[in-house]
């Protein structure tokens, strides 16, 4: 609690009491996931939340609640809480306190505390599709299907970050998907098929794996600006079904 006070209101915590924080911080593991989350919740979402982070790390706090959780992975987090926007959701704090590890130690330690689903799935989507935005030309189809998902704007803040504190090589990338962005306007992003299911059985898919295979790439097609009107997913489909037969 003295670290979100600190955090949030900016005084520093007296030697003395550090130092008690510091030899105490075992004691952590006797609160509940859910209370620890709150504090942590009120740390990660301040706008001096590195601070905040820095001296959980400091103190041995971080390494108590999350096992393992040390070494430079863990200094690497300070500084990607540093570079994200001055106002985020909790969810945001995580995927940037865990960025610097691997998927399967973040899954392992976000159970101590308990998360809603809505939360944990936010943050694992973060983490996973980390790097993902670095392509330097993405397809217009996946970039609709990012820019579709409700966590998009955290994942470009997530991922600005982490270029910031490595070696930035990527900040050009984002810069330039983020215009290609703002030249797309008011573009339709998850526009219904042309054709469904039953459209497609009619025109000869059968029914299992190869209707789903051409449903989807169907729809990328149709993303892609390649396939505007239902004759038009008609041709494109009788062309794939052929080509398929003949393979």
């Amino acid at each position: 609690r003295a670290v979100r006070f600190s955090t949030q209101l900016g005084f520093e915590i007296e030697r003395a009491t550090f130092a008690a924080i510091c030899s105490n911080a075992a004691a952590i593991k006797k609160i509940s996931g859910e209370r620890i989350a709150m504090e942590l919740e009120g740390i990660l979402a301040a706008p001096n939340r590195s601070s905040g982070a820095s001296m959980l790390i400091e103190s041995g706090l971080a390494e108590q609640i999350f096992e393992d959780f040390a070494g430079e992975k863990a200094r690497l987090a300070v500084g990607v809480l540093g570079h994200l926007p001055e106002r985020i959701d909790f969810a945001l704090g995580l995927a940037a306190l865990f960025s610097g590890f691997e998927m399967a130690f973040v899954v392992e330690k976000l159970r101590v505390l308990r998360l809603s689903r809505k939360c944990t799935k936010h943050v694992k989507y973060l983490l996973n599709n980390r790097g993902r935005l670095l392509k330097d030309r993405m397809r217009l189809a996946e970039l609709k299907q990012f820019l579709a998902e409700p966590y998009f704007e955290d994942l470009y803040s997530l991922e600005k970050a982490i270029q910031k504190v490595g070696d930035g090589d990527g900040l050009a990338v984002l810069k330039a998907l983020r215009r290609r962005i703002e030249d797309l306007g008011d573009v339709e992003l998850r526009p219904r098929p042309l054709l469904d299911g039953h459209s497609l059985a009619r025109l000869g898919a059968a029914s299992g794996p190869q209707l789903g295979q051409l449903a989807e790439e169907m729809y990328i097609a149709q993303l892609e600006g390649e396939l505007e009107t239902v004759e038009e997913a008609e041709r494109w489909v009788r062309k794939w079904l052929k080509r398929h037969r003949e393979s």
